[in-house]
């Protein structure tokens, strides 16, 4: 078991001495800890150490270290002196047979790797040398350091590498070392930290280094200082190269283009350079014909734009892959960055309608519930519709016969992959008009060519109650045929009917089912009688329609001859009035605003203002039409039925064009979701100084280069035109005008009264009497 070490100090005048003990454990200790104690430079051990026993050969700046010295063979009372390079620092009168210690602290100044060598020298108290020991040390700020290690990760220019240096701590003590990194050439920024070394122990610190400067080679400093930067304990040098900063990656924000198939469209993006300076090499799509206007270089976080102009090949929703290829002005390495380009790609689809001839009808289909001759679409399956009739004369018309290339009803399903023109066949019909009063209403009837029409009639025909009429004679463009009821048509045709009238009392409600719950009742009654009915007051009829009697619900019928009696039931109808709003693109909002109930035939007219939607600045709606139904119609109309009264309203938007110079054409209200083409009169104007048109800029400060845009019109738009300055005519004639003077305009109008003073260059006398001959010069303005 390791003893306890007991230290006492002794002070004689003034000289300070510490008694050890114990002695044998501080040799045990030194030994094991840090060294063996040195064979005596003289009659005894005499050594320095530090507080904890460690033998020093060295001493730094700071420390306090002790001269210890052996007096164990020494008995009784003894003279002590110690000396440092022979100069005396403490004397005083001991006990003999102990181990003793002196203490001193290391200060300024420090004569780095100056040797100091202590000598104790012991006396009898008669002054007799009973004999002497020397130890020698080397003074120094800290403790030496090497660079055991240095990695770093590359130098790229304007970023932060990391340097890692490992140091050993070659002296007797711990150490904080401050670690410093610099380049000459100014390429790192100076760096330093710290890091505590043990003696005889290595350390590691991580410094992240700026690097400032490009400079492709360099020479890198590594130092370790101490004592406060008094001391450079190690340094090393390394040879280094700093990487330039890449160009790029470019970053793009991409919305979907809509283009229209086999048409060129224009369209811009914008990339952002998220690194270094970039020379643009190419920038190219991955299908379509297309022509990029680019810039050759973007710098250092720069923005540029790359405006192009690409016909699609194919239709659909789809991407475009982009590749942007840029170099590095430093190394010339090439970069390539890709990105995506969402499409919408739009086929055409057309309708045409020809008769038996090939002749286009005039009439307009229905493609996808849009009345139009060709639309521009995605591609899919898509619903075209023609009229069943077109009319060509009063008394001919052309009738849907099918679909070129397939059968078929006037609604036809076309699967749209490409640019497609969808073409219906018509035949011809005359119209055949037949006089059946008072058996029955004329009717009109359409029949082809060379058929066989059937008149649509009874040899009896049932009038009214009571009364019906039975067939005598047809005649056909007023040639008789008896009761035959068929003839072929082969032109325009009228056919009269001659007809006997019969009786019979009847009551007919018709579809209400006014008695008993029967609709109609039949008698035949005597001339002379009556008959005695009770009607019902109302008849509901279902949904949004009622029956309401308009009269007595009791009455009495006289039968004073063959009579038809038919209570006047009126029916009502339930109508459902909003409104409907349309852009370009068709309907894009439906609303009912209102209810009524409404009497059968009754003549209702739309109150179009109450079912007026609200507008806003630059905004107006139009009314176009009244849908009664789905249909159009007029805003007055004959109740008939439930009704779905909508009045359409297109919406229109309002384009203001402006500019301080020349005429601009294309202001005007404009349907919404249309295109408004919007031109200047003469991009350039003036002579010699001239105004050159430069673009339109709009209300959110975009700007279109051309003198005719095409724009469409989703919202208000407010258009400025942009002018500028061109002096390159005045110095051009400024050059010439020394040597061949000045030449202005000269109008027509103005020649005759500056003849004299032109007369000279334009005329040529042969004598003084001779009448002057003389000739007009047109002067052209040149554009």
């Amino acid at each position: 078991m390791r003893k306890e070490v007991v230290i006492s100090l002794v002070i004689v005048m003034s000289l300070m001495l510490m008694q050890i003990t114990h002695a044998q454990d501080i040799v045990r200790y030194s030994t094991t800890v840090r060294a063996p104690l040195p064979s005596p430079s003289g009659d005894f051990i005499v050594v320095v150490a530090d507080e904890y026993g460690f033998v020093r050969g060295e001493a730094y700046l700071g420390d306090y270290l002790y001269v210890v010295f052996d007096l164990t063979q020494f008995t009784g009372r003894v003279r002590v002196k110690v000396y440092f390079d022979y100069r005396l620092v403490a004397e005083g009168t001991v006990d003999g047979g102990y181990w003793y210690a002196y203490g001193f602290r290391t200060v300024e100044p420090i004569f780095e790797g100056k040797v100091y060598t202590v000598r104790v020298e012991v006396y009898s108290l008669g002054g007799v040398l009973l004999g002497s020991g020397t130890y020698s040390y080397v003074e120094k700020y800290c403790p030496d350091a090497d660079i055991v290690d240095v990695k770093w990760s590359p130098f790229i220019h304007k970023q932060t590498s990391s340097v890692t240096v490992r140091v050993r701590n070659r002296g007797e003590r711990g150490e904080a070392y401050r670690v410093v990194v610099y380049s000459q050439s100014g390429a790192l920024r100076e760096t330093s930290g710290s890091v505590s070394v043990g003696s005889g122990s290595t350390g590691e610190v991580t410094l992240a280094v700026p690097v400032d400067k490009y400079v492709s080679n360099d020479v890198m400093y590594v130092k370790v200082l101490c004592a406060g930067g008094r001391k450079e304990a190690a340094v090393r040098t390394f040879p280094i190269s700093v990487v330039p900063q890449r160009p790029g990656p470019f970053t793009a924000s991409i919305s979907t283009v809509e283009l229209r198939l086999g048409v060129e469209g224009v369209f811009s993006i914008t990339v952002t350079n998220k690194g270094y300076a970039a020379d643009i090499v190419d920038f190219s799509l991955s299908e379509g014909r297309y022509t990029v206007d680019k810039p050759s270089q973007v710098g250092e976080g720069g923005s540029a734009t790359f405006t192009i102009r690409l016909t699609p090949e194919r239709a659909g929703v789809y991407e475009i892959k982009a590749v942007l290829r840029y170099k590095s002005p430093a190394t010339g390495e090439v970069y390539e960055d890709v990105f995506t380009i969402p499409v919408k790609v739009y086929a055409r689809l057309a309708v045409e309608l020809r008769d038996h001839t090939g002749q286009l009808l005039d009439a307009v289909p229905v493609i996808d519930g849009v009345a139009a001759r060709e639309r521009w679409l995605l591609p899919g399956t898509y619903t075209v519709e023609v009229p069943q009739v077109v009319n060509v004369a009063p008394d001919v018309r052309a009738v849907f016969e099918r679909w070129e290339g397939a059968a078929g009803g006037t609604r036809a399903t076309v699967s749209l992959e490409k640019n497609t023109v969808v073409k219906a066949l018509y035949s011809r019909q005359y119209r055949v008009v037949a006089y059946l009063a008072p058996a029955g209403n004329n009717l009109e009837a359409w029949v082809r060519e060379g058929d066989v029409y059937t008149l649509p009639v009874d040899k009896y025909v049932s009038v009214e109650r009571g009364v019906r009429w039975a067939l005598r004679d047809v005649r056909v463009n007023g040639v008789s045929q008896g009761v035959n009821t068929q003839f072929r048509v082969v032109q325009p045709t009228e056919v009269r009917t001659v007809w006997a009238r019969e009786y019979l009392l009847v009551v007919d409600c018709g579809d209400v089912k006014c008695v008993g719950g029967e609709s109609r009742v039949e008698r035949w009654v005597e001339e002379g009688g009556s008959l005695s009915v009770s009607l019902e007051q109302y008849v509901p009829a279902g949904g949004r329609e009622r029956w309401r009697l308009d009269g007595d619900a009791k009455m009495s019928i006289k039968a004073d001859g063959p009579r038809e009696i038919k209570p006047r039931y009126v029916r009502q109808y339930l109508l459902k009035l909003g409104y409907v709003v349309r852009d370009a693109s068709g309907e894009v909002e439906r609303r009912v605003v209102k209810e009524e109930w409404v009497d059968a035939g009754v003549q209702y007219s739309v109150d179009a203002n109450s079912l007026r939607p609200v507008g806003g600045e630059g905004v107006s709606y139009r009314q176009s039409a009244v849908l009664l139904d789905g249909k159009p119609s007029s805003a007055s109309f004959t109740v008939a039925a439930p009704h779905d009264v909508y009045v359409v309203w297109d919406k229109y938007y309002l384009v203001e064009v402006y500019t301080p110079i020349g005429t601009a054409s294309g202001a005007g209200w404009y349907l919404a979701g249309s295109y408004a083409t919007v031109s200047i009169d003469q991009p350039v104007r003036g002579f010699l100084v001239l105004d050159k048109f430069e673009g339109w800029r709009d209300q959110s400060g975009n700007m279109y280069r051309n003198a005719t845009v095409t724009l469409r019109v989703d919202q208000p738009i407010r258009l400025t035109a942009v002018w500028s300055k061109d002096y390159t005519q005045v110095a051009a004639v400024a050059a010439v005008g020394g040597a061949v003077g000045f030449f202005g305009w000269i109008k027509r109008d103005a020649l005759e009264s500056m003849w004299y003073r032109l007369e000279s260059t334009v005329t040529r006398t042969r004598s003084s009497d001779r009448k002057r001959k003389r000739k007009n010069i047109d002067i052209e303005k040149v554009e």
